[in-house]
């Protein structure tokens, strides 16, 4: 995928997503409390899935935003690898971990290339 294509999807991730939210107000399962400060271990695991995948969100089977933008990146062909947290035994720790490496702990958070490019 060339610069002017993970552009687009950012543009059009980051619109939807404003749409969505000023038509959306029952997010409150896709928020959590403030960051905890976790092991560096959940960190290292965190860091390895956004480093390992070219689109890495992660996600919650619960949050009508996170189905949103898997539908979006769907639609639009785009291949994803996608951490639901709210499956994992550990879950709660990673979302801790992740918030601590991005500053917020709302769900969904996508990740092109390592770069994060859509926060709620």
């Amino acid at each position: 995928m060339f610069v002017g294509g993970i552009i687009r999807i950012f543009v059009s991730i980051s619109t939807y997503f404003f749409q969505l939210a000023d038509s959306f107000h029952a997010f409150e399962n896709c928020v959590t409390m403030a960051p905890v400060p976790e092991s560096d271990k959940l960190l290292q695991e965190v860091d390895n899935y956004i480093r390992s995948n070219d689109v890495m969100i992660f996600s919650k089977t619960t949050c009508p935003f996170c189905n949103k933008v898997k539908a979006l990146l769907s639609s639009m062909g785009i291949q994803f690898t996608v951490l639901e947290l709210d499956t994992l035994e550990n879950g709660p720790q990673m979302q801790k971990a992740m918030a601590e490496r991005v500053g917020r702990s709302s769900v969904p958070q996508v990740f092109i290339r390592g770069q994060h490019c859509w926060r709620l």
